[in-house]
C-alpha cells in the first residue's frame, strides 16, 4: 500500500466518517429514485433537509 501523505493541520483523518455518511446518502437517494422521485424533487428535498 502507498505511503500518502495529507497536507493538513489534523493529525486525523475523517474518512471512514465522510465514507459512512456518504453510503446512507447514496441509499436514501436510491431508494427515492426507485419511487420514481425525478432528479429536481431529490435535490430540492435534499437542499430542504440539509
Amino acid at each position: 500500500m502507498a505511503n500518502l501523505q495529507l497536507n493538513s493541520p489534523y493529525k486525523g483523518s475523517a474518512s471512514l466518517t465522510r465514507e459512512q455518511f456518504l453510503f446512507y446518502e447514496m441509499r436514501t437517494t436510491a431508494k427515492l429514485i426507485e419511487e420514481g422521485v425525478n432528479n429536481t424533487e431529490i435535490m430540492k428535498k435534499v437542499f430542504n433537509e440539509n
